[in-house]
């Protein structure tokens, strides 16, 4: 009984950060959109969130294409990748 409770909370918290790990995102997403580009501590102080939580998600949303970093080490910083305009 206590082995299907203990599934039970696992599977509760995993949806649960699930959606927390989304609703972050769209905040970064909407960040960009209004700033036009941040490094990870920038987002981190303006979200409240920790900057490796940050940093974990940027690099999320870099991995997936959505994000484009540029600089390196302390100077770096990210932007909405670009969608080229059809003709």
């Amino acid at each position: 009984m206590r082995k299907q409770a203990e599934k039970t909370s696992g599977k509760k918290q995993a949806e649960k950060t699930s959606g927390k790990t989304s609703e972050n995102k769209e905040k970064i997403i909407s960040y960009f959109r209004k700033n036009g580009n941040a490094s990870s501590s920038e987002l981190a102080d303006s979200l409240k969130l920790s900057n490796a939580r940050i940093r974990a998600l940027l690099s999320e949303l870099t991995n997936d294409g959505t994000l484009v970093p540029f600089g390196n080490g302390r100077s770096r910083r990210y932007t909405i990748k670009e969608i080229p305009a059809h003709s």
